[in-house]
């Protein structure tokens, strides 16, 4: 058991202090458990150590532990949440040395500044998710994105306001900077009758915003008691998101009584690989995602189906036409900004 433990000692912290600050390349995503098979350390049978035969024969113990290093965790989801605790790390900065370094030097809300290289590139990859799971005590509004942080409600404003955001040209502006110059400098000339409405809204809600001298905070339900992130709470919910849900989805469209067509419509429909116009332009078949009937938004797969003038039209007049029971099931299936 002393040798058990002196080498998850050794190769574990000898992973965990590269993830900690780096992304592996995928490659290098192979369980250490291959690593500690090879050591004759543990699997030698006599005494000698390092030096000892690995040829020798093993006994159940060892092939139980040999069976659960197999079993380690995901190295690509343990990276990730190691970032993670990095970026809550960097967002802390009476804490880290490091992190006041890099506050002088680029911007807290979008990491843009004077720092480069592939790792601050992979950790702008992993800013949204980081901001997903994070709610700011603004202060200043100088470390805040206006637009992706979570700071006036429970979501981030491009969420709840996606028609004032499509016509807005500044969508990396910090809360300073939207509250100091005003919202609607930024907008473009022409603004539809439905994203005026939302900008009227959001604006009463900016009236109410007051910037103060006291510290940034980040807050998380992700959290322990010293502020910091969980990494296990992390890890269990980025296993789960990375998990397909339920095949209860591919039961229902295969087995069904629809037509093949059907059945292959509604399978591409549930992937997200039906050829809209925001899909085609990615393929560079189509110059302009922009939909044809709307000529404001992107036409992408949730677009066309359910914020769509046709598509709202549509569930309008089923909901008025089908008993009350099943008009409820359909709410519940849809988008809230719909139902």
């Amino acid at each position: 058991m002393g040798r058990t433990v002196l080498i998850n000692s050794v190769l574990d912290s000898q992973l965990v202090y590269l993830m900690s600050s780096l992304q592996l390349p995928p490659r290098n995503h192979l369980s250490d458990g291959q690593k500690k098979k090879g050591f004759p350390l543990v699997w030698s049978k006599g005494r000698q150590g390092l030096t000892g035969s690995m040829l020798g024969g093993l006994d159940s113990g060892l092939q139980s532990k040999r069976t659960r290093w197999s079993r380690r965790p995901d190295i690509g989801i343990q990276n990730i949440t190691l970032l993670l605790k990095l970026l809550h790390r960097l967002h802390c900065p009476s804490s880290s040395a490091w992190s006041q370094w890099v506050q002088e030097r680029a911007s807290l809300a979008t990491l843009q500044g004077d720092v480069h290289g592939d790792h601050w590139h992979t950790l702008r990859q992993l800013l949204p998710l980081y901001q997903a799971i994070t709610s700011v005590d603004i202060g200043n509004g100088k470390s805040t994105s206006f637009w992706d942080d979570v700071w006036l409600g429970d979501e981030a404003l491009a969420d709840r306001y996606p028609l004032v955001l499509s016509h807005y040209n500044f969508k990396r502006a910090t809360v300073s900077e939207i509250i100091g110059h005003g919202i609607e400098n930024y907008m473009v000339p022409r603004v539809s009758h439905s994203a005026r409405a939302e900008l009227r809204q959001l604006s009463e809600e900016l009236h109410q915003v007051n910037l103060t001298n006291l510290p940034y905070k980040r807050q998380s339900m992700f959290c322990n008691q010293e502020s910091k992130l969980d990494s296990g709470a992390l890890y269990k919910m980025l296993k789960a998101r990375g998990q397909p849900s339920s095949s209860d989805s591919a039961t229902f469209i295969w087995k069904s009584f629809a037509p093949p067509r059907v059945q292959m419509f509604m399978w591409l429909l549930s992937q997200n690989r039906l050829q809209s116009r925001s899909l085609l332009t990615l393929k560079k078949i189509m110059s302009d995602p922009t939909c044809e009937v709307s000529g404001l938004h992107e036409e992408t797969q949730t677009h066309i189906f359910y914020h769509c003038d046709m598509a709202t039209q549509f569930w309008s007049r089923l909901a008025m036409d089908v008993p009350s029971d099943l008009s409820n099931l359909l709410s519940w299936n849809r988008p809230a900004a719909v139902a």
